[in-house]
């Protein structure tokens, strides 16, 4: 043998070289390579992404307070309504009683527009009952 070709089978490793072994580590190079081109790739967009993501948010907090407190003002004054609604609807069986008794109609005793201003805030409040949980939702309540 050559003296080179002897140094080079010096330096080989005196145990037997598993080929599966190193297949598995070149493989395991490979991905590493596969992954760490997709990262390089993707970076520039992800941070543009995650830019947008926190834009958004800090923009939306001031908004979530505001829709807070928006909430719950419509949710009492709802409640408050309902109730006034109530109290009209109660004495307006009384007023139709009494008329009813005095031989008259209720109209002569009272301003009955008042019947179109109740259909109207009652059409209102549900429609504000309708969007309360998607309210809720985003406010975490």
């Amino acid at each position: 043998m050559k003296p080179s070709v002897q140094k080079i089978i010096n330096k080989l490793p005196k145990e037997k070289v598993d080929l599966a072994t190193q297949k598995v580590h070149l493989g395991a190079v490979e991905d590493f390579k596969k992954a760490a081109s997709f990262v390089k790739q993707s970076r520039n967009t992800y941070n543009k992404v995650v830019q947008e993501f926190v834009n958004l948010l800090n923009q939306f907090i001031p908004y979530q307070a505001k829709l807070e407190d928006a909430y719950f003002r419509a949710k009492d004054f709802a409640e408050d309504v309902e109730e006034d609604i109530q109290r009209l609807q109660k004495a307006a069986d009384k007023i139709a009683a009494a008329a009813k008794e005095l031989g008259i109609q209720p109209k002569e005793l009272v301003d009955t527009t008042i019947v179109k201003d109740v259909a109207d805030v009652e059409d209102t409040i549900n429609i504000a009952r309708q969007r309360f949980d998607d309210a809720k939702a985003i406010i975490k309540i």
